[in-house]
């Protein structure tokens, strides 16, 4: 019972494990997916050691990551075109 509420604590791990399991099921692990992961989704879950299980399976991945860091800020995302978008945010642009 723990674990399962423990899981409710960390939603971005959910989030990468629920992509994993769709880029598996659409078999779209050999061509070229963008993925965004905000950096809400980083304190809960997504990290390194996960993002590096899913470039295994899929080594077309690329992931941009969004955050408070001058070098992680998305500079024109009307450019930039995402498959999958790991965020708290329901709209890119909030």
């Amino acid at each position: 019972a723990f674990i399962q509420l423990s899981k409710m604590n960390y939603p971005g791990g959910e989030a990468i494990i629920s992509l994993k399991k769709v880029l598996k099921e659409k078999k779209a692990l050999d061509k070229e997916v963008n993925v965004y992961i905000d950096v809400a989704s980083t304190m809960t879950g997504v990290s390194l050691f996960s993002q590096s299980s899913i470039l295994r399976d899929c080594p077309l991945c690329k992931f941009q990551k969004g955050g408070y860091e001058e070098n992680n800020q998305l500079m024109d995302t009307s450019r930039i075109s995402f498959d999958y978008v790991l965020s708290e945010h329901k709209d890119m642009n909030a």
